[in-house]
């Protein structure tokens, strides 16, 4: 499994590296991989349940209505 760099993640979710590095800091946002010396890496399917997870459905938040 290919592992993404910051970069690569943060192009992934249209941001950039230092909202990541925020989010890290604040304990949000997609879960990561501290690896040695301190390398950061993302799984890609991570990133994808994160995107899944922060969507919002409107329809489902109207209960299920369109208005």
């Amino acid at each position: 499994m290919k592992l993404l760099t910051s970069k690569e993640a943060a192009h992934m979710l249209g941001t950039t590296e230092a909202t990541l590095r925020t989010w890290r800091w604040a304990k949000v946002g997609p879960p990561y991989i501290k690896m040695s010396r301190g390398a950061i890496r993302y799984r890609p399917d991570a990133i994808e349940q994160y995107l899944e997870r922060c969507t919002v459905n409107h329809v489902e938040a109207q209960g299920g209505k369109y208005e």
